[in-house]
């Protein structure tokens, strides 16, 4: 439900510098970064696939992108 808050984008920009990655790897974790430096991207989506197969009720091990117009997809 926290991805489709329609303000996302909008409280979390100024923080995080622009557009952003979000992931929910289990029910429990909501995680949001910046998309720079790549290297700290892939360890974080490194993190949020271990965390996908080792926490209680998982979700997705996917990370998306959010932009002004919303959730755009999954990072690559």
């Amino acid at each position: 439900a926290r991805l489709l808050l329609g303000s996302l984008h909008e409280r979390l920009a100024p923080e995080l510098h622009g557009d952003f990655y979000v992931a929910t790897p289990s029910r429990d974790m909501f995680v949001a970064l910046s998309c720079d430096p790549p290297e700290f991207v892939e360890r974080l989506q490194k993190r949020v696939d271990q965390d996908y197969r080792r926490l209680p009720y998982p979700i997705t091990r996917d990370m998306f992108v959010v932009t002004q117009d919303g959730v755009a997809g999954t990072a690559a």
